[in-house]
C-alpha cells in the first residue's frame, strides 16, 4: 500500500484490469470473472464527524489526516496478521502474505442524507506483488471472518491520532467510542441517515443490533441518491443552522470537548481490566470463545483507556494467557500452531457444561413436556439470545425429550 501518492486514474484503471500500467503486462493469470477488488469502508464516529464539520480549515485537514493514517493502520495490521493472503500452487495450497498491496483510499465527508460523516472507501485491489517479485490475486477470507479486530484497530489509530495530534479525549460507547464533551443530542441531529434506517426497521420489526443481514438491506433499500445534496457551503450553512438550533456554536463546541479532556485527567483509571471486561461481556452469550471474538472483543474494551495502538494490541495477545481461560483446542501443546485457530473456554462454563451433560444423562427417559406457550414466554425475556441459541431450546425441549449422542 502506497501512502503518499495520489490516486492516478489511469494506473487505478490498468491495476483494477489486472493489467501493469507501464508495460501493459498480465498481472493475474486469470481475467474473465475475477473479482475487481473489495471496497472496505472505515467511517469514524460520529462525533468525529461533527468535531471536524465545525472546526477551522486547518482542524478539519488535521482529523481528515487523522482519519487516513488510522485507515493504513487498519489495512497495514491485516496485512501483518496474515488476514489478507495470495495464494500459489496447485489448488492454491501455498498461502503467502503479499510484499505489496495495491489500494486507493478516497474520503467522503458527508452522509447520503447531507449530514456530517467522515469515511474512507479504501479500495482493495485484488493484485498484489509477491516476495519474489511475481504478482498474484487476493485471498480475503480472513479478513472478512476479523473484521471486528479490523475495525478496532481503525478505531483505536483514529483514538490514538486524536489524542496525539489535537489533545482530544475519548469514552468508551458500547462496542464503539465517542468524543468526550461532544452533546448526544447534537450527534442525533446529525444523524439523519441512521434515523431512517432505524424507522424502516421499526416499521417492519426488525431489531438492527440484532438482526444486522436485514439492517444491510435497509440501509440498501433507504439510500437517497448523492446527487441530490447541495454544495458544500450550502451543507455548511445547514449545518450551522442546525447546531444553533440545539444552542450549540462551533466555537462553544470546540471549548466542550477542551474541558472534557481535561477533567478527564483527573478521573480514576478502570477498576476492572479490558481483559477481565472481555471475558465477562462474551461469556454472557458464549461458552466457547473463539480467538477472533477474544482479540476483537479485547481491543474494543480498550478504547478510552488513553491506550496507543500498539498497548492495546499487546494487551488483546496478552488475553490468550488469561489465567481466566482455558485453551480447548489443544493449540498450547503445539509451537507451530496456527494461535488464530484457538477456542477458549474458562473454568466456570465448562463446569456449567458438564452439569448440563449430567443432568441429561440423569433425564434420557424422562418424558415430561415442557408446555409451548412457557417455552415462548421463557424466549421473550431473553433478548440477548442469538437466533440459533433460541431455536436449540424447543429443540430440546421437543416431543422425544433430552436425547443424548
Amino acid at each position: 500500500v502506497r501512502t503518499d501518492d495520489e490516486v492516478d486514474s489511469r494506473e487505478f484503471r490498468d491495476l483494477a484490469a489486472g493489467k501493469d500500467p507501464i508495460t501493459g503486462d498480465d498481472l493475474v493469470q486469470r481475467q474473465d470473472g475475477r473479482r475487481v477488488g473489495y471496497d472496505l469502508q472505515f467511517s469514524a464516529e460520529k462525533s468525529v464527524s461533527v468535531l471536524w464539520a465545525f472546526g477551522t480549515a486547518n482542524e478539519k485537514v488535521l482529523i481528515e489526516q487523522i482519519q487516513q493514517k488510522a485507515v493504513f493502520a487498519a489495512i497495514d495490521h491485516a496485512q501483518k496478521e496474515g488476514m489478507i493472503v495470495t495464494r500459489r500452487g496447485k489448488g492454491g495450497e501455498i498461502r503467502e502474505t503479499p510484499a505489496e498491496l495495491m489500494a486507493g483510499t478516497f474520503l467522503h465527508t458527508t452522509s447520503r442524507s447531507g449530514d456530517p460523516q467522515l469515511h474512507t472507501h479504501a479500495v482493495l485491489l485484488n493484485v498484489c506483488r509477491r516476495a519474489d517479485g511475481t504478482t498474484g490475486t487476493l485471498d480475503t477470507h480472513e479478513l472478512l471472518v476479523r473484521q471486528k479486530e479490523m475495525a478496532a484497530v481503525y478505531r483505536l489509530a483514529l483514538i490514538e491520532g486524536l489524542k496525539r495530534e489535537l489533545g482530544i479525549t475519548v469514552e468508551k460507547d458500547e462496542r464503539n467510542f465517542r468524543v468526550a464533551g461532544i452533546p448526544e443530542s447534537v450527534c442525533e441531529v446529525f444523524s439523519k441517515r441512521r434515523q431512517d434506517i432505524l424507522a424502516a426497521a421499526e416499521d417492519i420489526g426488525v431489531d438492527t443490533s440484532v438482526d444486522r443481514a436485514s439492517a444491510k438491506i435497509i440501509s440498501m433499500n433507504t439510500r437517497g441518491e448523492k446527487a441530490d445534496l447541495p454544495d458544500k457551503i450550502e451543507l455548511q450553512k445547514r449545518w450551522l443552522q442546525e447546531l444553533s438550533v440545539e444552542s450549540w456554536s462551533p466555537e462553544g463546541l470546540w471549548q466542550s470537548v477542551e474541558a472534557a479532556s481535561r477533567m478527564a485527567k483527573a478521573q480514576e483509571p478502570e477498576t476492572i481490566s479490558a481483559i477481565d471486561a472481555a471475558i465477562k461481556e462474551i461469556t454472557e452469550t458464549a461458552s466457547v470463545i473463539t480467538d477472533r471474538n477474544l482479540i476483537g472483543t479485547v481491543l474494543e474494551h480498550c478504547q478510552g483507556r488513553h491506550m496507543t495502538l500498539e498497548q492495546a494490541l499487546t494487551t488483546a495477545h496478552a488475553a490468550r494467557k488469561s489465567r481466566q481461560l482455558i485453551e480447548l483446542s489443544g493449540h498450547d501443546l503445539d509451537p507451530g500452531r496456527d494461535v488464530n485457530k484457538s477456542v477458549y473456554a474458562t473454568p466456570a462454563s465448562i463446569q456449567e457444561e458438564r452439569t448440563i451433560l449430567k443432568s441429561a444423562i440423569d433425564r434420557l427417559n424422562e418424558r415430561e413436556l415442557v408446555p409451548e406457550n412457557f417455552i415462548n414466554d421463557a424466549l421473550k425475556t431473553r433478548p440477548t439470545m442469538s437466533e440459533e441459541q433460541a431455536a436449540l431450546v424447543p429443540h430440546a425441549l421437543n416431543k422425544d425429550g433430552v436425547s443424548v449422542a
